[in-house]
């Protein structure tokens, strides 16, 4: 059977990088929201650590509840501050050609 056709009732979770979990047969499935379209995918299935699928869209037969806007604010707060992490750790001269031979 394929996973998406199997009904599933997803739980949220209050983080907003995995916000959805259920339990199936007594296995975790997390979902994690990827960065799309940086990530080829929107969506990411684990079943415990591992990745099982990429999800382009969500399953008709899997129950989701609605999105908390605050949590959807939260990741992008989150992301945008690591990103300013990320760029503010670089060093000015790393920015810069300096040709020594025109000097």
């Amino acid at each position: 059977m394929n996973l998406g056709q199997r009904p599933v009732t997803f739980r949220a979770t209050g983080d907003a990088r995995y916000p959805y979990e259920a339990v199936v047969d007594g296995e975790l499935w997390r979902v994690r929201v990827n960065e799309f379209p940086a990530d080829p995918t929107p969506y990411t299935v684990f079943m415990g650590d591992e990745v099982v699928v990429e999800l382009m869209e969500w399953p008709d037969g899997w129950y989701r509840p609605p999105a908390d806007d605050d949590a959807v604010e939260r990741a992008e707060y989150e992301r945008e501050g690591a990103q300013f992490e990320r760029t503010r750790a670089i060093r000015p001269s790393t920015l810069v050609d300096r040709d020594d031979d025109d000097s």
